[in-house]
């Protein structure tokens, strides 16, 4: 959707340092890809707003149904 936003904090694994924030601007059409240990949040919109989200699953590696690392 038009100005879709969401928010990274680059370089943080455990914990959120606000100073290393950065806003990404979606536009239609694009896609993330990102490693499950880098922590992101959506952000507050003034309309509807829809995201997909998946998880891919590499052989080999385990994690918990239904949940998302730190989540």
């Amino acid at each position: 959707m038009p100005g879709t936003r969401l928010k990274v904090f680059a370089g943080c694994v455990t914990t959120v340092d606000v100073t290393k924030a950065k806003v990404l601007e979606l536009r239609p059409g694009d896609a993330m890809l990102f490693r499950a240990d880098l922590i992101v949040c959506g952000m507050m919109y003034d309309d509807v707003n829809y995201r997909l989200h998946s998880y891919v699953t590499v052989r080999g590696r385990r994690r918990k149904n239904q949940t998302s690392s730190l989540v």
